[in-house]
């Protein structure tokens, strides 16, 4: 009788537990869905602000998602019509069209000079083209107008490593880390710039 007792007990005490880890994953999720969902309302109120901090988030989704998020505050800053331009600009580049490309980027920052992703949308075309100097220039005009873009700053830490400005390089890509400090692709990148450094200066 003492024995029944007892595994009765203990299968009480193992429901109780199991019920209680349910719980947990339950939470664990609901708290996921309901993050994940504040952050797509973000996304579509557009408030960078707020998205910023998402991007050191640890978890992958939401760090992809902020980034997403941002990329389509960016290019849509200016209006609707204005961002079908910049798309069709966009085509042209990836499709080689680079001529084409650059007359919209250029017909873009003439009309909006404070357009921090026309910029470094030409930024982008003219580091393909080969000519890192005059993308380094733009690049820098991009982190001015906004600080946290985290592909501007990529884009002049690729500048300065085909210029040979380690240092330079090795300051932008530490930018984008403190931004996205869960890159795996940018710690490796640093790594590589820190290679070129001595040891002194790291």
């Amino acid at each position: 009788m003492t024995s029944a007792i007892s595994w009765t007990r203990v299968r009480w005490a193992l429901y109780g537990a199991l019920v209680a880890l349910i719980g947990v994953g339950f939470f664990v999720r609901d708290s996921l869905e309901s993050e994940e969902d504040r952050l797509r309302r973000l996304i579509v109120a557009r408030n960078e602000t707020k998205l910023y901090p998402y991007l050191a988030s640890p978890d992958a989704v939401l760090a992809k998602m902020a980034a997403t998020g941002l990329w389509q505050c960016w290019r849509g800053e200016k209006g609707a019509t204005a961002r079908q331009q910049l798309e069709a600009g966009l085509t042209a580049m990836n499709e080689g069209r680079y001529a084409t490309a650059e007359n919209t980027f250029r017909q873009l920052i003439r009309e909006y000079p404070d357009w921090a992703e026309a910029i470094n949308s030409q930024a982008t075309l003219l580091y393909a083209l080969r000519r890192p100097a005059e993308s380094l220039v733009l690049c820098e005009q991009v982190v001015t107008l906004k600080p946290h873009h985290f592909g501007a700053w990529n884009g002049m830490a690729l500048c300065a490593a085909q210029l040979g400005d380690w240092p330079r390089a090795r300051h932008a890509v530490r930018q984008v880390i403190r931004l996205h400090p869960y890159s795996r692709e940018n710690q490796e990148f640093l790594r590589q710039i820190e290679r070129h450094i001595p040891a002194l200066d790291v």
